[in-house]
């Protein structure tokens, strides 16, 4: 990886090729399995992310990622690094200058705020429909109904969240988020719904080896998941449903659907091309500000009026507070192609090796 300028192109926004590079190199996969579990190189993937996007030449990306158990440094510290990589980056790290924080104030705004992003994880099976036509509410590589059918047969077997938070957080919606804290777990586990079905959900065991099937594309496990599912819902005592103790069990025609739709969205959701992906989508095609002050010294009086530390060290931190308190969006109308950025995740298999060995 290097370090240094480029082009003005690339100061203006994150390049796909750039940022791929970066997630995908040796390098970085190497710092990644220096942390402890795949929680935290998950997260050490969105503060890469968050980097980058700061600095959308990545200028300074190898001493930041070096820092020592980065994913786990509160974020005040981390805020005193990214303050500290604006102010080498404008060349005022040394200098005494009045307008510092000002400086440092106005470059996090430009790049963050302005030219910055919210973040939806994706199946790559997604990619060539979400470049073409970007991120859509409605069409999606699934039928509703037959969705909706399913999560029918789970309610009425006494499984409520057959797959997960469907009614919530699919249809009619496109869902991201201000920070990149869950973007590689989002990109890995999609879709959700279909995650939630085969390992993820409350009605899967909870063992790492049956929970990981669908991130590990581990089809002899997830299949087995839906078979010992089967097997529960359809096995209850009868003394026990008659006594209005146990929910009825499905039938066996319910349990052939239940496995013909495994089957059939397996297949759509796995394969060579289901590698993680990430659109970066631009804060202005969403009209979302998350800073509430325009100047530097309304922020400070906001500070000082609420008797908090008004250093730009504290500034940057309760700008990442602000981001972290509006995570979650759904947006009602698509998002065409051109306010997209897409960049390339690094495959489950190669940032947690010793969980598919």
């Amino acid at each position: 990886m290097r370090e240094g300028n480029s082009s003005a192109k690339e100061e203006q926004e994150p390049s796909r090729d750039r940022l791929s590079e970066i997630m995908n190199s040796e390098k970085f996969l190497g710092r990644l399995h220096e942390c402890p579990d795949e929680e935290s190189r998950a997260k050490l993937i969105g503060l890469a992310v968050e980097y980058c996007v700061l600095h959308p030449d990545c200028a300074g990306f190898d001493t930041f990622i070096s820092v020592p158990d980065l994913h786990n440094l509160p974020i005040k510290q981390r805020a005193a690094l990214l303050v500290r990589s604006i102010a080498h980056k404008l060349d005022i790290a040394e200098a005494d200058i009045p307008s510092a924080d000002f400086l440092i104030f106005s470059y996090f705004k430009e790049n963050v705020v302005k030219k910055g992003y919210f973040y939806h994880g994706f199946n790559g099976n997604f990619e060539d429909e979400i470049v073409k036509q970007g991120l859509r509410t409605k069409n999606r590589l699934w039928e509703w109904e037959e969705l909706y059918e399913i999560a029918a047969i789970g309610k009425r077997a006494g499984v409520g969240m057959l797959l997960g938070w469907l009614d919530l957080n699919c249809e009619n919606r496109v869902s991201c988020a201000a920070t990149t804290g869950n973007l590689y777990r989002y990109s890995v586990a999609s879709p959700e719904w279909f995650a939630q079905f085969v390992s993820e959900g409350f009605h899967i065991p909870n063992q790492k080896n049956k929970k990981g099937a669908f991130y590990r594309r581990d089809y002899q496990t997830a299949r087995q998941n839906i078979e010992e599912l089967c097997e529960r819902l359809s096995s209850r005592n009868e003394d026990d449903i008659r006594a209005g103790k146990a929910y009825p069990n499905i039938t066996s025609e319910e349990k052939d659907k239940l496995l013909d739709f495994f089957e059939k969205y397996w297949k759509i959701f796995t394969g060579e091309r289901s590698l993680p992906r990430a659109a970066l989508i631009s804060r202005l095609a969403l009209q979302e500000d998350v800073l509430p002050f325009e100047t530097l010294d309304d922020y400070k009086t906001f500070l000082k009026d609420a008797k908090l530390p008004a250093d730009i060290e504290s500034i940057i931190e309760s700008c990442l507070l602000l981001d972290d308190g509006n995570n979650d969006i759904q947006v009602g109308h698509d998002i065409s192609p051109e306010n997209l950025r897409i960049i390339e995740l690094p495959a489950y298999e190669k940032v947690n090796p010793k969980s598919v060995a």
